[in-house]
């Protein structure tokens, strides 16, 4: 996870790197001075030196916005770099250095015997995936229908589309639970068809299943259901897969968005 966190504020500083250098390129040559007097500020462009070293300062009217834009501009990009320079040099070495296992291995490299004794600190990310799965959780109170499917996980869900779902999760290899209770801020309760456990980050995942969307009682309590996700921090994680008798339901689908989101293939 902080590895992931790194690496994403590595490539932001390198691409705004990048730009800064791409946009100082373009700017006038010289630099900018500021002078205020009182409430008055004035601009002026300090010129390159000529050969005799001397620096020429030139009053830029306000009107001349463009010139002032670019030299501000340089300003800013030529202050900026450095610290872009230092940041990203001091994330690369962390990358370099950091090691996450290091301190879940530990106790592999401490005697077996030792091993009973020992009430863990850090926990391995299966260890964290096996608690997270073992977990007391408050599910969906309404009872499960007489023609209920059973899944290879052997659990039983309500629909045959859910029973697809929940046999490719299983196969995928991807943690889940069936109806797990989320409370919302406003105190208000949903059961998510599926919360999943990214197998790699441990970031928790909501997967909604519309499996009738071609009947309008059910796509308008729905609609309101979607409504009320939209408005919770959940929406950002929740994955929805509808069903339609013009657009069917197709295993494929959701299988490719399953591996691009958790398994990253």
């Amino acid at each position: 996870m902080i590895t992931k966190l790194i690496e994403d504020l590595l490539r932001k500083d390198e691409k705004a790197m990048l730009a800064a250098k791409k946009r100082l390129a373009r700017h006038a040559e010289g630099s900018i001075l500021v002078k205020k007097r009182g409430r008055s500020v004035s601009f002026y462009h300090l010129l390159p030196a000529d050969e005799e070293g001397h620096r020429k300062e030139v009053s830029i009217p306000r009107r001349n916005k463009r010139l002032l834009a670019s030299l501000c501009d340089k300003r800013y990009c030529e202050k900026l770099i450095p610290i872009l320079e230092k940041e990203i040099k001091l994330l690369r070495s962390f990358l370099a250095k950091f090691d996450p296992e290091e301190k879940v291995l530990l106790r592999r490299s401490l005697p077996e015997e030792m091993s009973s004794y020992i009430a863990p600190l850090i926990k391995t990310k299966e260890e964290q995936i096996q608690s997270w799965l073992n977990e007391r959780f408050d599910t969906n109170p309404y009872l499960l229908p007489n023609d209920s499917y059973r899944t290879k996980k052997g659990e039983y869900v309500r629909s045959r589309l859910e029973l697809h779902v929940a046999n490719l999760l299983y196969d995928l290899g991807i943690p889940y639970r069936y109806e797990c209770a989320v409370y919302l801020e406003d105190g208000s309760v949903l059961y998510p068809d599926f919360t999943l456990l990214h197998p790699e980050t441990l970031e928790v995942y909501w997967l909604e299943l519309f499996g009738m969307m071609d009947d309008p009682d059910y796509a308008a309590t729905n609609l309101q259901k979607i409504a009320r996700y939209s408005q919770s921090e959940m929406f950002s994680k929740l994955i929805m897969v509808f069903d339609h008798k013009a657009a069917p339901f197709r295993t494929e689908t959701i299988e490719t968005i399953l591996r691009n989101i958790f398994l990253n293939k």
